[in-house]
């Protein structure tokens, strides 16, 4: 085990794709509230669609990671949950031909981390992958793995994006009743 942390986010590709779906999103708020021509529901309904997409495109594209810490628990923040395992509760970290890079866990449980994929082309052409890349920093960064088949104690949390994804559904919920929708 190696006395650091360090952090894998989700990749430039997808954060500049994420940058160009919130100009999208914007255009289509803008262009919604343009077109409905006083038409409050219409411009609401559109004007939620679109923060909406902006909220996904955030939490896929920029909130999630992995992360390995010095004291010897490997992170992982997907979109809706974020989970703490320490290393002797992991059996394998697996890439070759998968699209997430997969945390096996002694107990028989996987963990699939949203913050590393890989795309189909490339799995289709046997090439390298981003997944494999960052799989081998993270075996390198852990260390040997000598997983204990005893019940590692596993942190299971809801993110904070989520709750507020919700609560905002229910902002929306209200509006809609508020203008008659």
């Amino acid at each position: 085990m190696r006395n650091y942390q360090t952090t894998w986010t989700s990749s430039d590709q997808a954060q500049t794709l994420g940058v160009f779906l919130y100009i999208l999103y914007a255009l289509m708020a803008l262009a919604a509230i343009l077109a409905a021509k006083g038409d409050r529901a219409g411009e609401f309904v559109f004007v939620t669609f679109a923060i909406f997409g902006a909220y996904v495109t955030g939490v896929s594209s920029f909130s999630s990671y992995v992360s390995y810490e010095q004291s010897g628990v490997v992170v992982v923040r997907n979109p809706i949950t974020t989970r703490r395992i320490p290393v002797g509760a992991v059996k394998s970290i697996d890439s070759k031909g998968l699209s997430f890079l997969t945390l096996r866990l002694a107990n028989g449980g996987t963990v699939k981390c949203w913050a590393i994929q890989a795309t189909n082309a490339m799995l289709g052409a046997g090439k390298e992958t981003r997944v494999d890349k960052v799989a081998d920093e993270l075996r390198a960064a852990v260390g040997e793995l000598k997983a204990d088949q005893t019940e590692a104690h596993l942190t299971h949390t809801f993110t904070r994006p989520p709750i507020v994804f919700l609560v905002f559904l229910g902002l929306v919920l209200v509006g809609c009743a508020i203008v008659g929708f």
